[in-house]
């Protein structure tokens, strides 16, 4: 039955970076919205599973209670739910106890076993290495657009947070000083890493990523701060070529106008700056709770500083908000998680990255620092809470 977990645990990890090919083709709550895809499905047997292990005994009671940061998350968002309760925020309920409750507790008893966390590490890269494929793919062959640029995701925003955690932890987990790997992971890593830089969506993104995949490489035992002189070497390579492929990839540099002229020739507020204005007059009005898990969308809009232009009018739905926005309907989860859930749930969160990151860095992973760090600063630009992605964080 262990050995079943385990399948189960890589198997998710495997399908949560490929999660858009794998939705399945129905609602499985009709009207709610609410879409099951394999790794969902998959969680949901682990669960069975951990369930069946504690009866016969062969886990503890103890190893079923999720870390309590993740606790603290759901704790927030239930809380605001009741505050502010809708149907999507129930749906917002489900994915924590889903993707961090359910998913931390899977990969925590998982990784005692032996050998286990080679087998789900070695997945996950592998379906962290495809989906980049593809979206240099659809990049530099198809010539999509750059924001259906998403491998196997929905778009470049998902995909850049998909990066954010995928490629440090690659990098600490097989580039750094002291990791055990085959050269083939090696060079898996590395082209991750370097396509992660080449998919960047904009500079925030792209300097979270150099960030956080620096300090997956700096090893915390060694004397010196960098280690030895071949990682110093290392580090040096890694800067150079993040320099060089930011320069010519064409990583969105104007992403964080203020002002942008429109086609008057008018100095305006930029969509993003707008929308963090939104953003801010809707965390003064509700500052405890926010507004309501899962309801950013359906909200922000009254907020906007005067009329909301939509190509057929004006509205007060966020849903194409402005004609001159440069991704309408994506927001950072820095926007997004104080607004929904008021300082309770922004508390939450904080608290279960920097646990996260404390805890890597006692336990000798800094792959996992490093992606908790990448997702500090990236939240800013991208959301990394959605199904799929959100996997990753347990």
């Amino acid at each position: 039955m262990m050995q079943v977990l385990v399948f189960v645990a890589a198997f998710a990890a495997f399908v949560s970076s490929m999660q858009a090919s794998f939705f399945f083709p129905f609602d499985a709550a009709g009207k709610t919205g609410i879409h099951v895809s394999i790794s969902d499905a998959a969680l949901l047997a682990a669960a069975i599973i951990l369930a069946i292990l504690a009866i016969r005994r062969k886990i503890s009671l103890a190893s079923l209670i999720p870390p309590w940061p993740a606790l603290a998350v759901l704790a927030a968002t239930i809380v605001a739910f009741l505050a502010n309760g809708s149907m999507s925020g129930i749906q917002e309920i489900i994915q924590v106890v889903e993707i961090l409750c359910v998913g931390c507790v899977l990969f925590r008893v998982a990784a005692k076993e032996g050998k286990s966390e080679n087998l789900v590490s070695g997945l996950l890269l592998a379906g962290a290495l495809g989906t980049a494929v593809v979206a240099l793919y659809q990049r530099f062959v198809l010539h999509a657009a750059p924001f259906h640029v998403g491998g196997l995701l929905d778009n470049r925003s998902a995909l850049a947070a998909y990066l954010l955690l995928a490629a440090p932890w690659a990098a600490g987990r097989y580039l750094a000083s002291g990791a055990k790997a085959h050269w083939g992971e090696r060079a898996a890593a590395v082209l991750l890493v370097l396509s992660s830089f080449i998919l960047a969506s904009n500079l925030v993104v792209s300097f979270a990523l150099v960030l956080g995949t620096i300090l997956a490489l700096v090893h915390p035992e060694e004397k010196s701060l960098f280690g030895s002189a071949r990682q110093k070497g290392a580090l040096a390579a890694l800067l150079v070529a993040w320099i060089a492929i930011t320069a010519f990839s064409g990583a969105e540099r104007g992403a964080f106008a203020v002002y942008r002229r429109d086609a008057t020739g008018r100095l305006v507020p930029s969509a993003r700056i707008r929308r963090w204005q939104a953003g801010m007059t809707a965390l003064y009005e509700n500052p405890v709770l926010g507004v309501g898990p899962g309801q950013y969308q359906a909200r922000i809009g009254r907020y906007y500083r005067g009329a909301v232009l939509k190509p057929d009018g004006l509205t007060d739905d966020i849903a194409l908000y402005d004609v001159l926005a440069d991704e309408p309907g994506t927001h950072g989860l820095w926007e997004t998680i104080p607004v929904e859930g008021g300082l309770v749930a922004a508390a939450a969160w904080l608290l279960l990255i920097a646990s996260g990151i404390g805890s890597a860095l006692s336990n000798n992973r800094p792959g996992v620092a490093g992606a908790f760090a990448a997702v500090l600063l990236g939240g800013v630009a991208v959301n990394v809470w959605a199904r799929g992605i959100g996997v990753l964080l347990a």
